[in-house]
Parts: structure tokens; C-alpha cells; sequence
């Protein structure tokens, strides 16, 4: 038989991150059985704190390094005799972790300073213009 049961679950679950036995349990439940789980909301089995850090104010959400920390457990570094796995692992913690703040800026900018642009400017003054020409 095909058994699918995807390895970020299986690593997720030997190096004790969140909620990955929920959902490797849930596969092989599946896997076995030929019955699904039904829950509510779906769930996605990437296992980071991204959802944690977008519900903590602005001033105590983490740095990049503070991210690699949290994202990257002790074992995997122990066990994880491929380095360039660890790397592709950390960039992709770092990419993450900068889309996170580049959404940051773009949902609130007063707050990092950002000003419109020329062409956003224009583009507020000409549709006020139409607006009262109207």
C-alpha cells in the first residue's frame, strides 16, 4: 500500500514541535482507517510561531534572531548531520520572518514612518479631484 504521510510531520513530531503529534496522529488515523478528521478549521502543519508573534504587540514580537531561536529546536541541530538542510531551514525561518515585517509596515506605516510615495500622492489628489468635480 501507498502510505502518505508527510516527513515535516514526522521531523515536526521528533523534535517536540507544536501541535505536530496532533497532526501526524490525524494522518496516520487517516492513512489506516480510510476515514477523515473533521475539524472546523483546517489545519496546516508549518511549524512555526508566525501566528503566535502576529497576535503580540508590535514591541514584543520577535527579531530575526529570536526567530531562527525559537523556530529551530536544539535536536534538529544535534541530529542534523545536513548542513545545507539546516541552512535552507534557516533561510526560509529568515524569509518568513521579513515578509511577516514587510506586512507589518504595509498595515500600519505611520508607525515605522513610512510616507506615501509621489505616485500614491497623486493618485489620493486626483481621485479627491474627481470626487468634487463629481
Amino acid at each position: 500500500k501507498n502510505y502518505t504521510i508527510d516527513k515535516d510531520v514526522v521531523e515536526g513530531t521528533i523534535h517536540c514541535k507544536n501541535a505536530a503529534a496532533e497532526v501526524l496522529v490525524e494522518q496516520l488515523y487517516t492513512t489506516l482507517t480510510n476515514r477523515h478528521t473533521y475539524r472546523l478549521t483546517p489545519r496546516t502543519h508549518t511549524f512555526n510561531d508566525l501566528t503566535y508573534q502576529s497576535k503580540l504587540p508590535l514591541h514584543a514580537r520577535a527579531t530575526t534572531s529570536t526567530a531562527i531561536k525559537n523556530n529551530l529546536a536544539n535536536t534538529e541541530l544535534e541530529t542534523g548531520p545536513d548542513t545545507n538542510h539546516l541552512m535552507n531551514k534557516t533561510q526560509h525561518i529568515i524569509t518568513l520572518h521579513k515578509q511577516h515585517k514587510q506586512n507589518q509596515r504595509l498595515q500600519d506605516p505611520n508607525r515605522f514612518g513610512i510616507k506615501p510615495t509621489l505616485g500614491e500622492v497623486r493618485q489620493k489628489i486626483k481621485s479627491e479631484i474627481q470626487r468634487t468635480n463629481g
